[in-house]
């Protein structure tokens, strides 16, 4: 019988990507990097392989720091092996895994958690987040996981697969009430008719509008109702460590339909079709070469009805998948209906913006206060609103791009480059979270590189926190996700006070985006 295993991972490489924050985080270190290694599958519908992450860190039992943890989001694809080669080959389907935690092994060095959807009125499991199991910090290696796939429920069966392994490496946001506002930023979320900041106190629903009490905005009131369903970030929720990359965009691609794939591009892609012009190769910008940094590429000439093989070449020169084809860096120009496919099939769903407001400042027991254009590393006394813009960029497109140049905030909000760069590129090991412009919780690039897609608060969103993708199956949005907005600045935007602070709210308060030009700019992660 034929096996084919892959591993999708973070393409980083291990010899940087530091972060040393003093003041909260207790001499923690960053890194965006995973591998799995030794993957196998076996006849008793069991996928096993081992994974690493560098500079991992779990925290819960020191008091004063986050008192969180990191980890890797896991999920798992599956065709037949004998389709890719055919003429309508069968596209990859994601795998359901056993509910019952019990039915998957990890070692005791690291917990286990099942992340279920709900499909057709039954939880299926979609992935699962490993973890460490008690506090400590540094290289996390976990061996011999196995995940228990549940054929019976998918309805499959055979041992001939193709398997594609993925992981993501996540933060866990504890549970707990935290202040949304900033009595400063554009169109700011506050309490009532006083420009106080809005506390988020439980997941209750909350009423909008002037009264004393209620979730109001600057300019137009807000009114109604926002339901209990929609997260809050009172409840505790795992968010995406850093922003897509465009490797893990091109490794999506690669496991779609045609058809699928051509809605997930710019570049017209549909079945039928054999070649395109030069000038459509860069698939996200639809151009003849990078656009505003985006490496995407396609080749020019392929089968009329086989999914086509998507590569980066950041670099230009033809050779896909270089070392500085510029696989780790944010990828842009993802549409919010390309973004809420992408959500999807990786078994996620979209952050509120309220959950946005949680990840940056932290909750109510360090809320120093109201600061006056606050971005996602501002603290009470720690030159709140202050912010460098980078200024450039060394080993252009490589694992270890970093900003040429230092200093307090350290954010890519500028057109040097224009375009995206590597995501967490400002965590250094000589950077504190003030310089290296990192959340409260350690999630990177809340502030700068590219906009974050999020849920806006409206009245009566049916959005659900308890509603995930559903790996693919359809594509049909659920509930609410298509009210989207778009917090934290992006790059080419340089004003402080409109786009950068953590309240800002300039494409979250009603309006969009334009596709025509803006669109350059957008990107997101996933939560869960």
């Amino acid at each position: 019988m034929k096996k084919v295993f892959t591993t999708v991972i973070d393409f980083n490489l291990k010899k940087t990507l530091f972060l040393l924050s003093l003041f909260i985080f207790s001499g923690m270190l960053y890194a965006n990097n995973v591998e799995i290694t030794g993957m196998s599958y076996s006849n008793t519908d069991e996928v096993s392989f081992d994974v690493s992450w560098d500079n991992s860190w779990r925290n819960t039992g020191t008091p004063g720091s986050t008192e969180n943890y990191d980890g890797v989001w896991i999920f798992v694809k599956f065709r037949d092996a004998c389709a890719k080669d055919s003429l309508e080959p069968s596209t990859y389907s994601h795998m359901w895994l056993d509910t019952d935690v019990n039915a998957h092994t990890v070692p005791s060095n690291a917990a286990i958690e099942i992340g279920t959807t709900n499909i057709g009125g039954t939880d299926r499991g979609m992935g699962v987040f490993i973890y460490r199991d008690t506090d400590g910090f540094g290289t996390f290696s976990v061996s011999n996981i196995t995940l228990k796939w549940d054929q019976l429920a998918q309805g499959v069966s055979g041992t001939d697969w193709d398997i594609k392994v993925f992981a993501f490496e996540m933060v866990y946001i504890p549970e707990g009430s935290f202040y949304v506002g900033d009595a400063s930023s554009s169109n700011y979320l506050k309490d009532g008719s006083t420009t106080s900041p809005f506390l988020i106190d439980s997941e209750n629903a909350i009423t909008m509008g002037t009264a004393a009490g209620s979730l109001n905005q600057v300019g137009t009131n807000l009114s109604g109702t926002l339901p209990a369903n929609f997260p809050k970030g009172f409840d505790a929720f795992w968010v995406m460590k850093y922003e897509i990359t465009q490797q893990q965009y091109v490794e999506y691609l690669n496991t779609l339909s045609r058809t699928d794939q051509n809605s997930a591009v710019a570049t017209p892609v549909p079945p039928g079709i054999i070649s395109i012009a030069s000038s459509d190769r860069y698939v996200m910008s639809r151009t003849i070469s990078p656009s505003f940094r985006n490496g995407i590429r396609m080749p020019e000439t392929f089968h009329p009805t086989q999914p086509i093989e998507f590569f980066n070449d950041l670099n230009y020169n033809g050779i896909e998948n270089e070392i500085n084809d510029g696989q780790t860096i944010a990828c842009n120009f993802i549409t919010n209906a390309q973004m809420r496919r992408f959500l999807i099939w990786s078994a996620l769903r979209p952050m509120s913006e309220l959950e946005f407001e949680k990840i940056c400042r932290g909750p109510e027991s360090v809320y120093g206060g109201v600061i006056t254009n606050e971005l996602a590393w501002s603290l009470a006394g720690n030159m709140p609103g202050t912010f460098t813009s980078v200024a450039g960029v060394v080993n252009s497109g490589a694992p270890d791009e970093l900003p040429n140049n230092t200093g307090i905030g350290l954010v890519h909000n500028s057109s040097n480059p224009n375009g995206p760069i590597r995501v967490g590129a400002t965590y250094t090991s000589a950077t504190d979270r003030l310089e290296a412009g990192s959340s409260y919780y350690g999630v990177a690039d809340m502030s700068g590189n590219v906009y974050e897609f999020v849920i806006r608060v409206t009245s009566n969103n049916s959005f659900s926190g308890a509603v995930y993708g559903n790996g693919g199956i359809s594509w049909n949005n659920p509930a609410g996700w298509t009210i989207h907005g778009y917090r934290g600045g992006a790059f080419g935007f340089g004003s402080s006070t409109a786009h950068l602070p953590t309240s800002s709210r300039v494409y979250s308060s009603g309006s969009s985006i334009p596709t025509t030009s803006a669109g350059r700019n957008t990107g997101g992660r996933g939560a869960r």
